[in-house]
């Protein structure tokens, strides 16, 4: 193996695709992907890109005569069902944020918005439906509390208690 070979696009994409699996499998932290990555798009050489994977457990380790031959696998992204179950609980946790912070001056709504737009996703899924309209629930009633709130501050003063 020479490791003053120039590399290409493949090679760098096949190194990148490995540090991703060793920052999916917990070997290496998002800082340390991050620094390593910078390295591999700037690799000229091969010495440069198995550098880059030599610490790293056999499994992860770079040799250029299979990448030729060995196929690139795209990277998988994230569920959308994942997706939206994170969108979901989000939607459920900005409703209630929305509730809490609704007397303050209307802070709520803003909070109450995005509760509504997080749950609207979790609508269309049958696991996540009563989450989200939950979320939606709860967002929409902090919309309406904080109106309330506002509209106390703007028309509290003229209102006196009864003697």
């Amino acid at each position: 193996m020479d490791l003053n070979e120039r590399v290409g696009t493949v090679q760098r994409t096949q190194v990148l695709d490995l540090l991703s699996q060793a920052l999916e499998q917990g070997y290496i932290d998002l800082a340390d992907y991050e620094r390593r990555m910078s390295l591999v798009h700037t690799a000229t050489v091969v010495g440069d890109l198995t550098s880059q994977v030599a610490d790293l457990p056999r499994q992860f380790h770079w040799h250029p005569q299979q990448a030729q031959m060995a196929p690139v696998t795209p990277t998988v992204g994230v569920d959308p069902e994942k997706r939206i179950r994170t969108m979901t609980l989000a939607s459920v946790s900005l409703g209630g944020v929305a509730l809490v912070t609704s007397i303050c001056g209307g802070v709520g709504a803003l909070f109450g918005v995005a509760a509504i737009l997080l749950g609207r996703p979790g609508l269309k899924s049958a696991r996540n439906h009563g989450l989200a309209l939950t979320g939606i629930i709860l967002g929409a009633v902090g919309i309406v509390f904080s109106l309330c709130a506002v509209g106390i501050l703007i028309f509290g003063d003229g209102v006196q208690p009864p003697a």
